[in-house]
C-alpha cells in the first residue's frame, strides 16, 4: 500500500499518488506596495488630467484613519500624495473595473502619523484652500467589501492654471532700492485672492487679486513705480499697496493708490531704513482672461539720489570746456542748508563739489532741464558739510564766481524752489558742468583804469589783453565792440602823446 503526501510551500501544492506527482499553482496577489499611508505613492499635479493605472486588488483597510467627512464603513484603500502647487487640487478616479463598485476617494492634510480630513468624494473630489509647497495624502477606497479581481482603476490629479510664483505674500519678489529704476517685470494672470479686501486707493470690489512684493529701506523716502501695464492693467483699475510688517504677518497699510494716479507711482517719506516693506499690486477682475503677456507689467523701487545731502556730493572737474554730467532732482528732499543769499522757502536739491584753480573765473552751469525743473536754482558754498559758508546765489541756470581761493573745495546746491519736481521719467533731469576761465585784467573795466603817470620821456607800464572784455554802449572808435583795457593820466600839455609797444602778436 502507498502512502499518500500531502505538501504545501507557499502557493504551490504537490500531490505524491501512488508513485506519481500532480502540481498544482493557485497564485496569490499580496497587498498593493500602496496599501498604507506611509507607502504612498507620489503623484504629480498637473493642468490636464494624466491617467495612470493601479489596482486595490487584496488591499486592507488601514486601521485609525480619521472619518471626517467618510461614510461610516471598512474602506479597503490604497494610498496617493502629492505636492500641492496651487490653492485648488482635484482628484479623480476613472475606468473602475466591474468589482470596484463602491469607490470613495478622500483627500487628507498633515502626516501619515497625524491625518486631518479635508474633503471627500465617490469618483472625484476638489479640494480648496490648500497650501503650496505642502503635501497632501490621497486614500481612494472601496467601502464596505474587499477586492480579489476585476480591480483597477485610473487616476489624475489637476489644478487650475498656477498662479504667479509670488502669489502670497511668503513668496513676495524681492525688489532692489536704487535711485535708477531697475524694473522687473511681473505678471499677475491666475493671481488668487489671499490679500485684503478693497476699499484701498479707490478700489470698492470685495475681492482683490494680487502679487506681492518686498524691499528693504535705505532711506525715509521711497517710490514704487509700476509701468508697461499689458492690456488688461488699465491705470484706473490697477493698485499699488505698500505695507509694514514682520515676515507677512501683523500688517499696517502706508498707503495705496490707483495706477492713474502720478503715472503709476506710489510715493511716501516715513520710512525707517533697514526696515523691510511690502508691497502688493492688485486688481479687481478675476485675471485669467485672454494671453499672459496682457497682465504683464514692470515694477520698481527708487530712493533718493546718492547726493541728495552735502556729504554725498557728487566731485566734480572744472574745465576750460563745458563737460556736462546728468543729474536728477526726482526724489530729492530739501536740505537744511544755511539759506544765505536766497529767500526763506523750501529748497529740493542735490550736491556737487569743486576744487577752485587760482585767479580763475568758476561758473556753474546746468541745462536740458525737465518739464517740472521749474524754478532753477543754484548756490555756491565754502566751509564743510557740518559747517557751510554761502557765498553766492543765482535763480537760473548759471553762477559765476572770481576769486576762488586756489586748492579749496567748495560745495554747489542744485535745487528747484518751491515744488517738488520728482516725477517719471526724465522730468526731474537735468545736465551740469563747471567751467573755469581766467580772471579777466584789473583794469577790464573804465571804473578800475589804472594811473599813467605822463612825463617828458617814456615810462613803460606793461599791460594784457589776455581775458579782457568788452564794455557795450562806447562811442564808436574802429571797432564797434572789442575786448579793452583801461588806463587814465592827468594832462600835462596839451598835446599828450601815448605810445604801445613791444604788443603780442596772435598766432
Amino acid at each position: 500500500m502507498k502512502a499518500i503526501l500531502f505538501s504545501r510551500l507557499l502557493c504551490q501544492k504537490t500531490v505524491l499518488l501512488f508513485g506519481f506527482s500532480l502540481f498544482i499553482s493557485t497564485f496569490v496577489f499580496a497587498q498593493p506596495s500602496n496599501d498604507n499611508c506611509n507607502n504612498a505613492i507620489t503623484r504629480t499635479s498637473s493642468t490636464s488630467c494624466n491617467n495612470n493605472q493601479y489596482r486595490l486588488r487584496n488591499a486592507t483597510a488601514s486601521a485609525g484613519i480619521p472619518v471626517g467627512c467618510a461614510p461610516v464603513g471598512t474602506h479597503y484603500d490604497v494610498w496617493f500624495q502629492f505636492t500641492a502647487v496651487s490653492a485648488t487640487h482635484t482628484v479623480t478616479i476613472s475606468s473602475l473595473e466591474s468589482n470596484f463598485t463602491n469607490p470613495r476617494v478622500q483627500l487628507f492634510g498633515g502626516t501619515c502619523a497625524a491625518l486631518v480630513s479635508v474633503v471627500c468624494g465617490t469618483t472625484t473630489m476638489t479640494g480648496t484652500g490648500l497650501t503650496i509647497g505642502n503635501t497632501y495624502y490621497v486614500r481612494v477606497s472601496n467601502l464596505g467589501a474587499a477586492i480579489s479581481s476585476n480591480d483597477r482603476f485610473n487616476i489624475c490629479i489637476t489644478h487650475p492654471n498656477p498662479p504667479p510664483p509670488n502669489d502670497h505674500c511668503s513668496g513676495a519678489t524681492l525688489l532692489t532700492s536704487a535711485a535708477a529704476c531697475n524694473t522687473v517685470t511681473s505678471n499677475i494672470r491666475y493671481a488668487t485672492s489671499p490679500g485684503p479686501a478693497g476699499a484701498c486707493g479707490g478700489a470698492t470690489a470685495t475681492t482683490t487679486y494680487d502679487v506681492w512684493f518686498r524691499f528693504v529701506a535705505n532711506s525715509t523716502t521711497h517710490a514704487v513705480t509700476i509701468s508697461n501695464r499689458g492690456a488688461n492693467l488699465p491705470a484706473a483699475s490697477t493698485y499699488i499697496e505698500m505695507l509694514s510688517g514682520a515676515a507677512c504677518g501683523g500688517f499696517v497699510s502706508l498707503g495705496c493708490q490707483a495706477a492713474s494716479v502720478t503715472n503709476g507711482r506710489l510715493t511716501l517719506s516715513t520710512l525707517t531704513p533697514g526696515a523691510t516693506y511690502y508691497v502688493r499690486v492688485y486688481v479687481t477682475t478675476n485675471p485669467t482672461a485672454t494671453a499672459t503677456a496682457d497682465w504683464n507689467f514692470d515694477i520698481c523701487v527708487q530712493q533718493p539720489p546718492a547726493n541728495d545731502e552735502c556729504t554725498g556730493a557728487v566731485s566734480l572737474t572744472p574745465n576750460a570746456t563745458c563737460t556736462n554730467t546728468a543729474g536728477t532732482l526726482d526724489l530729492a528732499t530739501p536740505s537744511t542748508a544755511p539759506l544765505g543769499c536766497f529767500a526763506a522757502g523750501t529748497y529740493y536739491d542735490v550736491w556737487y563739489s569743486f576744487v577752485a584753480t587760482a585767479a580763475l573765473t568758476h561758473t556753474v552751469s546746468i541745462s536740458n532741464l525737465g518739464a517740472n525743473f521749474t524754478a532753477p536754482r543754484i548756490q555756491l558754498y565754502g566751509g564743510n558739510c557740518g559747517a557751510l559758508a554761502s557765498i553766492s546765489c543765482v535763480s537760473g541756470t548759471s553762477l559765476s564766481r572770481v576769486g576762488l581761493v586756489n586748492g579749496t573745495t567748495y560745495y554747489v546746491r542744485i535745487a528747484n524752489f518751491g515744488v517738488n519736481p520728482s516725477g517719471t521719467g526724465t522730468v526731474a533731469n537735468f545736465d551740469i558742468c563747471i567751467t573755469r576761465v581766467a580772471a579777466p585784467p584789473a583794469n577790464d573795466a573804465c571804473a578800475g583804469a589804472f594811473l599813467l603817470t605822463s612825463s617828458v620821456v617814456c615810462s613803460n607800464v606793461s599791460g594784457t589783453l589776455i581775458n579782457a572784455t568788452a564794455t557795450a554802449g562806447l562811442p564808436a572808435c574802429g571797432n564797434a565792440l572789442s575786448p579793452e583795457v583801461w588806463y587814465m593820466f592827468v594832462a600835462q600839455s596839451a598835446f599828450p602823446v601815448i605810445t604801445l609797444s613791444n604788443m603780442g602778436v596772435i598766432c
